[in-house]
């Protein structure tokens, strides 16, 4: 077992291939190099070889599920993304047999499913802080996964809440220690890297994207919303679309959805070829963006994209809520409703620049609030 000893450890959904995480960890990671230069963080991560490309150029010490390790740290710090949350899943997309059938087909990801939950991994730290997170929704407060959630606020020194839908889910004695921040996305470093985007290496042919992740919980009617997403493309043939995959791994399979359209192309996030900056390279291009993936959302706000949103589950509210809109389209998904966002949406620049600078100081603030406590404790 890796026994290690350190001064500030991170941790989120990272190294699992997926574009959003990926840029949560990416900010998190810069932003504790540039405070703390003499000290090098360690990342928790899913996979350390897919987080390579990511945060090239950067320092850092890596763990990840399949190997055996005791971290004891002197801070810890959960940075970003939704958590901690509770949805029932859907029993017809998460059957036994279905798992089954899905590691015959990939040996690999048996193996790698089975050293993950073989593999003994311990993170200590008496000063624990959760930065740019998201909570809920919970199915119910009598859940093992509530009252795990609890335990975290319970542990944590001080926490920075992402959005106003989370507070619902706090119970009022943890107020004291929490301040109402934003996305991790929102900072300095990272329009840095949006500014540099160069979409002119793929020509001047302007799409609509469409961003979907594969929908495994039962709280809403998931196969109605892709119907209706394939009856615009079929209508709209004189236009261009492209389906992007956030996370290949876990959202490719919808291909099949999509099969057999002239008007559509398909393109995955892949850590192992490409990295943030030639990521939105490729998102610049769109005047149009359709998401059920939050951070599609947040993308495309910073790249001054016009968005719409397909509210499959409460936190795809959040963006209209930060930028005081209505692009979302809710249950039953209905292709006329959808059309009509459309016409709206792009005859509208969603985000206004002051916004995004506003929410800029609020996550440049959340980050300087965050580097003054723990330059406290180091």
């Amino acid at each position: 077992m890796k026994v290690i000893k350190n001064e500030i450890t991170v941790i989120g959904g990272y190294g699992g291939g997926n574009v959003g995480d990926d840029a949560l960890m990416w900010n998190v990671i810069k932003w504790l190099n540039v405070k703390f230069p003499n000290i090098t963080p360690l990342v928790v991560v899913y996979d350390k070889k897919l987080i390579l490309n990511v945060l090239k150029g950067l320092s850092y010490d890596v763990v990840d599920t399949f190997e055996d390790y005791s971290v004891e740290s002197k801070v810890i710090i959960y940075g970003g993304g939704t958590q901690f949350f509770h949805f029932t899943k859907d029993k017809k997309k998460s059957s036994i047999i279905k798992k089954g059938f899905r590691f015959l087909l990939n040996p690999l990801s048996f193996f790698k499913s089975l050293k993950k939950h073989v593999s003994k991994k311990e993170v200590k730290s008496n000063h624990k802080f959760l930065l740019g997170i998201g909570f809920g929704p919970f199915i119910s407060k009598e859940t093992v996964e509530y009252a795990k959630f609890l335990n975290v606020l319970k542990e944590a020194e001080h926490l920075y809440v992402r959005d106003s839908n989370s507070f619902q889910y706090i119970p009022e004695t943890f107020l004291s220690k929490i301040t109402k921040g934003t996305d991790i996305c929102y900072n300095r470093f990272f329009k840095e890297i949006l500014v540099e985007a160069n979409p002119e290496k793929y020509g001047n042919i302007k799409k609509t994207a469409i961003i979907l992740r594969d929908w495994h919980y039962d709280n809403v009617d998931h196969e109605k919303l892709l119907l209706s997403l394939r009856q615009l493309i079929s209508m709209k043939k004189e236009e261009r679309f492209d389906l992007i995959f956030f996370c290949d791994q876990l959202d490719s399979n919808l291909k099949e959805k999509f099969r057999g359209l002239n008007n559509l192309d398909f393109w995955s996030w892949d850590p192992n070829s490409n990295n943030l900056a030639g990521f939105f390279d490729r998102m610049k291009i769109y005047d149009l963006v359709i998401t059920s993936r939050f951070h599609g959302a947040i993308f495309s706000a910073l790249l001054d994209i016009p968005f719409i949103t397909l509210e499959i589950e409460p936190k795809l509210n959040v963006p209209n809520q930060m930028y005081g809109n209505e692009s979302i389209l809710k249950e039953p998904f209905l292709l006329e409703n959808l059309i009509n966002l459309i016409s709206i949406a792009k005859d509208n620049t969603i985000v206004s620049e002051d916004t995004n600078n506003q929410l800029i100081n609020i996550g440049d603030s959340m980050f300087e609030d965050l580097t003054s406590r723990i330059s406290k404790l180091l």
